[in-house]
C-alpha cells in the first residue's frame, strides 16, 4: 500500500498529525513565519501600502527597494500631519510590526502601540523594547481608563476592521480636548461590491455625529495604486504559474494523491481567483478611494 495512503488510514498517524499541529501552534507564538518573511525581505517593519511619488510607475519596473521606500513615505505622510504637542501621548491603533511607532518615537513623542496580535506584540517587544504596548482589540479596551489620555490617535489601515460607531465613540472618549485623529485607509464608494472598508458616506455621517471635522483630506488612491499593481503583477506572472505547475506536477507524478486532494485544490482555485481580483488595481480604484485624513473636534 502507498505510504501516503497508510498515513491517511492509520489512526496512529492522525495522532502524530495532531501533535505536529499543536507543536506548530506553539512555535508560531514564538516567531510568526509571515513576520519573519516581511522582516527579512523588506526590513521596514511596515505592513501597510506604500506611497509612490510617481503614481505612473509601471508594475514591472518596481523593485523591493521601491516598495520599502514607498512604505516609509507613507509613514512620513502620517507624521507630517501630527501637529499636536508631544504631551499627551500618541496611540497607534493596529500598530503592526512597529515601524511607524519607531519613527514617531524618534520625533520625540511618547507613543503607545495597540494590536490584538500576540506575534506582533512579541516582535515589537523584542525589537523596540522602550515602546509601551496594549495587547487588545481597540473595541475591547476600556475607554474610561484611557479618557482624554491621547493627543493624537492614529488609524493606519486599521479603521476598516473596527465597527465604525464603536471606533468613533471610543476615539471621542480617549482623545484629549484639542487632540487630533489621523486616519489613512480606503473607503468604499456607494456602488462598491467588494466588502472591505467602510462606506465613505457612513463614515462622514458618523464623524459629524461625534462632532469631528475634517481639517485635512488628501486622496492618495493613485499613489498607493503601484503597490497593488506590483502585487497583482507578481501574483499573475509568478505566483499563479508556479501554483499551476505544482498542481500539474503532482497530477503527473502522483495521480492517486492528486485525486484525493483535487477538491481541495478546486477550493483554493476559487479563493486565489477572488484574492487576485481584490488586488487588481483597476478593480480597486473603481470600487474605493484611499484617503489621508486629519480630524479634530469642531470648535
Amino acid at each position: 500500500m502507498d505510504i501516503w495512503l497508510k498515513k491517511l488510514l492509520w489512526p496512529g498517524h492522525w495522532i502524530k498529525a495532531a501533535r505536529s499541529s499543536a507543536k506548530k501552534n506553539r512555535s508560531r507564538s514564538q516567531a510568526d513565519p509571515q513576520l519573519l518573511l516581511y522582516d527579512r525581505i523588506l526590513q521596514t517593519d511596515f505592513l501597510h501600502y506604500g506611497y509612490f511619488d510617481d503614481p505612473d510607475i509601471a508594475a514591472d519596473e518596481i523593485s523591493l527597494a521601491d516598495i520599502k521606500k514607498a512604505q516609509r513615505r507613507y509613514a512620513e505622510l502620517i507624521i507630517a500631519q501630527m501637529t499636536a504637542p508631544p504631551e499627551p501621548e500618541v496611540l497607534d491603533v493596529g500598530c503592526g510590526m512597529g515601524g511607524l511607532l519607531s519613527m514617531i518615537a524618534k520625533k520625540g513623542y511618547r507613543v503607545t502601540g495597540l494590536t490584538p496580535d500576540r506575534n506582533q506584540i512579541d516582535y515589537i517587544r523584542e525589537k523596540y523594547k522602550e515602546i509601551p504596548l496594549i495587547h487588545a482589540r481597540f473595541q475591547d479596551i476600556s475607554p474610561e481608563e484611557h479618557e482624554d489620555k491621547y493627543g493624537t490617535v492614529i488609524f493606519s489601515e486599521s479603521l476598516q476592521y473596527i465597527d465604525l460607531p464603536t471606533a468613533m465613540c471610543y476615539t471621542d472618549k480617549i482623545l484629549s480636548e484639542r487632540g487630533e485623529l489621523i486616519i489613512v485607509d480606503y473607503f468604499r464608494l456607494d456602488e462598491a461590491h467588494e466588502q472591505s472598508g467602510h462606506i465613505w458616506q457612513e463614515f462622514m455621517a458618523e464623524t459629524e455625529k461625534r462632532g469631528f471635522v475634517i481639517r485635512y483630506k488628501q486622496d492618495i488612491t493613485a499613489n498607493i495604486r503601484p503597490t497593488l499593481a506590483f502585487a497583482h503583477h507578481f501574483c499573475t506572472n509568478i505566483g499563479l504559474p508556479l501554483y499551476e505547475f505544482i498542481k500539474l506536477k503532482l497530477d503527473h507524478k502522483h495521480p492517486g494523491k492528486y485525486y484525493f486532494i483535487r477538491e481541495l485544490f478546486e477550493k483554493w482555485d476559487k479563493k486565489i481567483d477572488s484574492n487576485i481580483k481584490t488586488i487588481d488595481p483597476e478593480y480597486f480604484c473603481r470600487q474605493k478611494r484611499y484617503y489621508l485624513l486629519k480630524l479634530t473636534r469642531e470648535v
